[in-house]
């Protein structure tokens, strides 16, 4: 059995805090030793099973104060203290930051840097120069995957997220209406929340309501935005939660309006629970999870009237709802399921060892 080491800010928030924790669970489910290095910690926090948590401050305020010099000293002797066979920072700058603490030491062949989004929407000389220092590197698609020239593809091992496998035992119960529509994720410009106010109320439903969960740098706007078109009524938005499956079963219809993703665990957890989805047509990965007008339906980007029309669509035939649901739930069991892709992470173990 190999000892990971997974390197990410917090257990709460987005996607990749997510993948830590729900990976980190799995590998030692597997036998795996696993530790799991934190910026900081936090309240809410994903549950997680691992052996060890370790900090490199007790929380944000003092972390923002210890200085760079600081977060790289405690990085590199935590190194040194556990030895891991492979070292996975999530999130780009702490990619960096792991790269920058392993300098001129053994531990810079064992890191494994991951590309958790579109790169073109970040610094993508940054994302090339860290995929040259590490050993290898994981992408959530192909996608990423061939943004990069062919001498950075030969290190880049595609390996999309996967689901818990306990959401696959789950019993959806499908309404003969729809009535209720569920949104999830950070409220920012990413995400593009206000492609699906604007479709939504351009449906102009009198008995569906919209259920928003998040939080994030655009919630004042997005409040001002249903107070000014009067809406208070039917778009809800729940802020953070720690029930989003009970929440997604609850639902009839999953939304996501996003301008660019990685690979969504939104997305991929809803059609795991059985509900029928709707999503942009954006980079990188809703193309992977979503079999168009089979288990759900792909929209393009910042097209309103192709968004509204897929609301529609389902509301004016709940019985799609069902079917799609239940397909995306089967194709989600046969390409994503956690003893498919657990695999493939054990397997960069081996890979670097070579």
């Amino acid at each position: 059995m190999s000892r990971f080491m997974l390197v990410t800010q917090t257990l709460v928030g987005g996607g990749a805090e997510r993948m830590v924790a729900r990976l980190s669970t799995y590998l030692k489910k597997n036998g795996h030793e696993v530790i799991v290095v934190l910026s900081y910690r936090n309240d809410n926090e994903y549950t997680i099973d691992c052996n060890q948590i370790e900090t490199i401050a007790e929380d944000a305020e003092k972390y923002k104060n210890c200085g760079k010099l600081k977060r790289l000293m405690v990085l590199r002797k935590l190194f040194y203290k556990y030895n891991p066979d492979i070292i996975i920072p999530f999130l780009n700058h702490i990619g960096k930051y792991v790269l920058i603490s392993t300098f001129a030491s053994k531990y810079r062949k064992r890191v494994v840097v991951t590309i958790r989004n579109n790169p073109l929407q970040e610094n993508f000389f940054e994302i090339k120069k860290m995929i040259k220092q590490a050993k290898l590197c994981v992408a959530q698609n192909i996608g990423q995957k061939d943004l990069f020239d062919k001498h950075l593809q030969d290190k880049i091992i595609v390996i999309p997220n996967f689901v818990d496998e306990n959401l696959f035992l789950e019993e959806k119960h499908y309404s003969k209406e729809v009535h209720s529509i569920i949104a999830t994720g950070r409220l920012t410009v990413q995400k593009n929340y206000f492609l699906l106010l604007e479709a939504f109320k351009e449906c102009h439903f009198s008995d569906v309501k919209l259920y928003i969960y998040g939080i994030g740098e655009l919630s004042d706007s997005i409040v001002s935005w249903i107070k000014e078109h009067h809406l208070e009524e039917k778009i809800i938005l729940k802020g953070f939660s720690n029930q989003i499956k009970e929440a997604m079963l609850s639902s009839d219809l999953y939304v996501m309006s996003s301008n660019f993703e990685g690979m969504p665990n939104s997305l991929l957890e809803a059609s795991a629970l059985g509900l029928p989805v709707i999503s942009t047509d954006c980079p990188y990965g809703p193309s992977d999870i979503i079999k168009d007008h089979k288990t759900g339906i792909l929209v393009p980007c910042d097209n309103v009237q192709a968004l509204k029309d897929a609301l529609l669509y389902f509301y004016e035939n709940p019985l799609k709802c069902l079917e799609y649901g239940r397909q995306g739930k089967k194709y989600a069991m046969e390409k994503y399921s956690y003893q498919r892709i657990i695999t493939l992470w054990e397997d960069i173990v081996n890979k670097i060892q070579k």
